[in-house]
């Protein structure tokens, strides 16, 4: 499991980790790895639906400003 692999490589240091919200990001199965290492770990979700961090929404913005500009 790659939450078990960061542990390891960051031994002695805080992780935060930055996850879209999957359903399996919050899987049951998670739980104990997370409660045993709850001082190392910290889980930073996405919003559901973050357009301001999704960098295709910037270029989408930018084609869509120039097509109607020059209408």
């Amino acid at each position: 499991m790659i939450l078990l692999k960061v542990v390891r490589a960051y031994r002695g240091k805080k992780v935060y980790m930055l996850l879209d919200n999957v359903k399996f990001h919050h899987a049951k199965r998670l739980q104990p790895i997370l409660k045993r290492f709850e001082h190392r770990i910290e889980l930073l979700f996405l919003p559901p639906y973050p357009p301001d961090l999704n960098p295709i929404e910037r270029v989408w913005w930018l084609m869509r400003k120039q097509i109607t500009h020059n209408r």
